[in-house]
């Protein structure tokens, strides 16, 4: 039976992820929480600068359309962020280093 509402996919542990091809990687969506969408894809699968635009443009869509800060970050480390993009500067960047 399919799900009343898209809140009630947040209350089930037995959703497989959104899978869709951005350049030639697969990434996955994941839907834990309703205010977070975690991605994740293997980065062995970039094979090249055509597969790093995509991803790139990929952080910019996303953080365009909600208007919020997306980051790529290691797996397990939510502190160490490889690039992010910013709503108010519009960029994917590297972070700055303080």
């Amino acid at each position: 039976m399919p799900p009343e509402s898209a809140a009630d996919l947040f209350r089930t542990e037995d959703v497989p992820p959104l899978l869709v091809k951005v350049g030639g990687v697969e990434v996955f969506c994941w839907f834990y929480l309703e205010d977070q969408i975690e991605l994740s894809f293997d980065p062995r699968e970039v094979a090249g600068e055509d597969d790093l635009v995509a991803l790139v443009e990929l952080l910019a869509g996303l953080g365009r359309c909600t208007e919020k800060r997306v980051v790529l970050i290691y797996e397990g480390a939510p502190d160490w962020v490889i690039l992010e993009y910013r709503p108010e500067s519009g960029l994917v960047q590297r972070p700055v280093k303080s």
